[in-house]
């Protein structure tokens, strides 16, 4: 196992160096810059300071950005090197599960295979998807503690089953999808029965299954007294026949992944089926039928390969878009499920192999393949390295899909790249119309770009599609202050302040000073710092950040006096000192 874990991390040890992306400043930045407490973490949707429209509920997996933004704040390097660890430690536990239900040579090898896939880069290096390592390793320790409970006695069983069923309360708010780990300790009982009967396995267990079904219940009454929905239903319509039938679909297109991974991808557009004669829909449900077949001809005869199905298939299901999600296909979703068919996968090649006496060359050939998935891993993790040119490649490939197209442009605006950025962000936008943060993104980039009007334009329509939206008032307010609308930047912001977000009090007082009210100014600066005392970097990055913003407008007194702002709140904020100096030039 030592050599498992020392090869995978020397694999993705070039990904360490990676930039954020866009998902990465939305959960990390904007939930954490103004600071955060443990009940914001039941509070606070992964991907935004309030409940959004498609309900992230994952406070653990919250609170583990929380916990590494106090260590790591803006450097991409430390969150990366915990999502390694997990990674690292999904390995370790998966490694110590199977070999409770499978021998060494099958287990050592399952495991290579699973650690190295290159479809992992995307749950490992895609800092966003730290929920998908993070509930798979509490979903093992969950099976692991009840297969040892299974196999104990009296007071050391239920301390093993208690535990167990913590594990799987914990994971539930990594992620849902936690959800299908009861139905694996089903499939895992019923595949081992040592009890006799299958029923006599599932009347000796039946208080501890009830366990399950009482925490999940628990779990679903916090997520709704928190405001989240039960699930991601997403705004597209799909009759239940078209979900079906995109189900077989996708179903045969992640076998294809699985199997073949030389074209990764971060987006991928999927047509529905619009007919069940499709051939990827017909593939897809025989694949399916197949393997269902196969995991019940062979529950008695070759049990690992038959849990191994059915652990691919009931991890898989709820990511299938049966209930829609946010995308239709995504590689971190197979990071569990990959677990089962790699198990599967290397118990059939095992008896294979003992039929023509060739273990030796057998194993040598999976070391071989393991190999090659190494290098596609360590090359994705390269292609991660640059946004601009992934974002490309996927627009390229997917030109269909709203969300490359607006990463794509989140990535051109980080490089100043205006007008580019403003093209993408239409182009998304024409995809799908009702993103109303793309709106606000396109507003900020045309705001930079000099296109003033549209920009406020574009901001105020983003305003109005959510008008409660402190952030939105906020980018809207930004705008305004940077073109000398004071007032109506006073306007926009004053009766919709956000106790998560301090900075509008920061615009305030800005917009004030504007005016002369030097009063009403320090006011605001007051509710800023009441708001977050302890963060002075914060309160003079803001500061320093709208000093920018008026050195690129040209408007050099506005920007000498925000940045002795942000000298005021942090006397050795490098960036401000540094633009004084150049201001003095002019």
């Amino acid at each position: 196992m030592a050599a498992v874990l020392l090869v995978t991390a020397l694999v993705y040890l070039n990904g360490l160096n990676n930039p954020f992306i866009t998902d990465d400043r939305h959960i990390i930045l904007k939930n954490f810059w103004q600071g955060w407490t443990f009940e914001d973490m039941l509070d606070r949707s992964l991907f935004a300071t309030t409940p959004s429209k498609a309900p992230y509920f994952r406070p653990l997996t919250l609170l583990t950005f929380a916990v590494n933004y106090t260590f790591a704040e803006d450097s991409p390097m430390g969150y990366r090197l915990v999502n390694v660890l997990i990674h690292l430690t999904v390995v370790a536990l998966t490694y110590f599960f199977l070999s409770l239900v499978a021998e060494k040579w099958t287990v050592t090898l399952a495991t290579l295979l699973f650690a190295l896939h290159p479809a992992h880069v995307q749950a490992v290096s895609y800092i966003s998807s730290r929920s998908d390592p993070l509930y798979t390793a509490l979903g093992l320790l969950c099976l692991l503690l009840w297969r040892k409970g299974d196999e104990a006695q009296g007071n050391k069983r239920s301390f093993y089953f208690s535990f167990a069923l913590s594990a799987f309360f914990l994971g539930l708010f990594a992620k849902e999808s936690m959800v299908v780990i009861p139905a694996l300790v089903l499939a895992m009982d019923l595949t081992w029965s040592r009890a006799g009967s299958w029923r006599e396995k599932i009347r000796t267990n039946l208080g501890w299954y009830l366990g399950f079904g009482v925490l999940f219940s628990v779990y679903l009454l916090i997520r709704f007294n928190a405001g989240f929905a039960p699930t991601m239903e997403m705004a597209r319509e799909f009759d239940l026949g078209s979900r079906i039938l995109l189900a077989f679909k996708l179903f045969s297109l992640y076998l294809g992944l699985v199997f073949y991974p030389a074209h990764l991808s971060l987006f991928r557009a999927v047509p529905i089926p619009q007919s069940i004669f499709e051939w990827q829909v017909i593939l897809g449900a025989v694949l399916l039928a197949g393997m269902v077949l196969l995991a019940w001809s062979l529950r008695k005869s070759h049990k690992e390969i038959a849990f191994g199905i059915l652990w691919y298939l009931i991890s898989l299901l709820p990511v299938l878009n049966l209930t829609l999600l946010n995308a239709p296909m995504m590689e971190h979703w197979l990071y569990l499920p990959m677990i089962g068919l790699a198990l599967a996968f290397v118990s059939t090649v095992r008896i294979v192999a003992e039929r023509t006496e060739e273990i030796r060359g057998t194993a040598l050939g999976l070391i071989f393949l393991a190999l090659l998935l190494s290098v596609r891993t360590f090359t994705r993790n390269f292609e991660w390295r640059d946004p601009l040119q992934l974002f490309s490649e996927n627009v390229t490939q997917y030109p269909g899909s709203y969300s490359a197209w607006s990463w794509l442009a989140d990535s051109m605006r980080f490089r100043g790249m205006w007008d580019e950025a403003i093209h993408a962000y239409k182009r998304s936008l024409a995809i799908k119309p009702n993103q109303d943060e793309t709106w606000v993104a396109l507003g900020e980039a045309l705001s930079m770009a000099g296109k003033d009007d549209e920009a406020e334009k574009i901001l105020s329509r983003a305003v109005t599609m959510d008008p409660r939206n402190s952030w939105f008032r906020y980018a809207l307010g930004i705008h305004l202050l940077s073109v000398g609308k004071n007032h109506a930047a006073i306007d926009v912001m004053e009766k919709f302040t956000d106790s998560n977000l301090p900075l509008t009090y920061h615009a305030l007082g800005s917009a004030y000073l504007r005016l002369g009210d030097g009063k009403k100014a320090e006011e605001m600066f007051q509710k800023a710092l009441a708001q977050y005392p302890g963060g002075r970097r914060l309160h003079a990055g803001f500061h320093s950040g709208l000093g920018t913003l008026y050195l690129s407008e040209g408007n050099f007194k506005e920007a000498k006096e925000e940045l002795q702002l942000a000298l005021r709140f942090q006397p050795n904020f490098a960036r401000a000192l540094n633009l004084l100096k150049e201001l003095e030039k002019h």
